[in-house]
């Protein structure tokens, strides 16, 4: 079950769309709300530096606690949200973002994406890259294009590993209140066939969860492959396991296939 959501904000048009995630999502599974403001420390000439930084961090900080107060209200007032805290820190982004995860233990983080180029870090935005990269909490990945839906259709890209049955576990746990039609996807290389050991990881699953629709998809490219079902299924929320950078690029890679709607619309949760 879903006590506890973080989302970090820079205020920005993508930080806004994520929010509206974060607030439904709180609203839905009765979570409460962190929302957090990384703020860079300012740079200032070595003359005068530490007057001159601590009067400048001051009206940065005085200015961010004054738009986030904002946000927090607005949460309040159309999601109905009672449980809404805000904190304003100084400091990298991505170091404040995972910490605060650690020391509220957050059971997810809620992220906007940015841009809508064809590079990898440029789309997700290098914050929500580093994130993705090194923290130890579900995070959950909003494109700039997505709308936020009960999740009546969502998938799971599963490597059919052991550890995944777990992650499947919670997420049916987080979406059951939706009760989502939920697709359990792996990849496959042309010519090739499931193990004995994935096929008993299928079996688990499917005793567990025994309204599962499992697919394998074959093909040369295994993003190019799950892209293209997710499209076809019109599926409204993916979950993946990190670890392949690999497959993140190819899956964000605006080369991969001439469908984009997956990777502007579809948010995607990452199990750590």
């Amino acid at each position: 079950m879903i006590h506890k959501i973080l989302f970090p904000t820079d205020f920005s048009e993508n930080a806004a769309k994520a929010l509206k995630f974060a607030a439904e999502v709180a609203q839905f599974t009765g979570a409460d709300l962190h929302i957090l403001h990384a703020q860079h420390v300012p740079t200032v000439d070595v003359q005068d530096a530490a007057m001159v930084l601590d009067s400048a961090m001051y009206e940065l900080k005085e200015t961010s606690e004054n738009d986030i107060q904002s946000l927090k209200e607005m949460v309040e007032r159309r999601y109905f949200l009672k449980n809404v805290t805000t904190e304003v820190e100084f400091g990298f982004a991505r170091d404040l973002i995972i910490d605060k995860a650690a020391e509220i233990k957050a059971d997810l983080v809620i992220m906007g994406t940015k841009g809508s180029s064809d590079i990898f870090d440029n789309l997700l935005g290098g914050v929500t890259t580093n994130v993705m990269k090194n923290i130890r909490h579900n995070l959950m990945v909003v494109p700039t294009g997505a709308k936020f839906t009960k999740f009546t259709k969502l998938a799971f890209a599963s490597k059919l590993e052991e550890e995944d049955i777990a992650k499947l576990d919670w997420l049916v746990d987080f979406t059951n209140l939706f009760n989502p039609e939920l697709h359990l996807v792996h990849f496959i290389p042309k010519n090739k066939e499931l193990n004995e050991s994935q096929k008993a990881v299928i079996s688990k699953m499917v005793h567990a969860h025994n309204q599962l629709v499992m697919e394998v998809v074959e093909g040369d490219n295994a993003a190019m492959a799950i892209e293209n079902y997710i499209v076809a299924e019109k599926i409204e929320l993916l979950a993946m396991r990190a670890g392949d950078r690999g497959f993140f690029e190819d899956l964000f890679h605006k080369s991969v296939t001439k469908h984009v709607a997956m990777h502007t619309e579809t948010p995607i949760i990452v199990f750590h």
